[in-house]
């Protein structure tokens, strides 16, 4: 009888060295896991940032075109007069890049779909704008006008 219990403590001892061999494991398999996706995150962060830079690259490149094309055309004709646009914006709200980072949300979306929506929102924030600033417009024109009836 005596035998038969030690063998049951050695049975227990060698299973509790299983579980906690497996479960070590386990977690260390978890982490490898975790710092895997870490690192292809941050190369997709890294993608979309650069994709965002080659954006900026040919937007500059197609404007200084324009410049050019407009100080050629003021030194040939002298009577060419510059068209000024006050109400330049330059939005890059980053909401949607920001919220795929916050959430960890990088690991299902490609770059190219991430820049897509990341330009949508800019998109959308500059249409907001110009709402905001055709509303003021609009009631600074109400307001004039009421004001020259009176």
């Amino acid at each position: 009888m005596r035998s038969n219990k030690k063998r049951s403590w050695t049975f227990l001892l060698a299973e509790f060295f299983v579980v906690f061999i497996s479960v070590s494991g386990a977690f260390y398999l978890d982490t490898v896991k975790e710092d895997r996706q870490l690192k292809e995150n941050q190369i997709r962060y890294y993608e979309t940032f650069l994709m965002n830079l080659e954006i900026g690259a040919a937007k500059i490149e197609r404007l200084q075109t324009q410049i050019d094309t407009l100080v050629s055309q003021s030194q040939n004709n002298p009577n060419f007069q510059f068209r000024v646009r006050r109400n330049l914006s330059f939005v890059n709200n980053q909401l949607i890049i920001r919220a795929g980072f916050e959430e960890l949300n990088f690991s299902v979306i490609t770059p190219q779909y991430l820049r897509n929506l990341d330009e949508g929102s800019n998109l959308i924030t500059r249409v907001q704008q110009r709402l905001n600033n055709l509303e003021f417009r609009t009631q600074e024109y109400q307001f004039s006008n009421q004001q020259g009836s009176i």
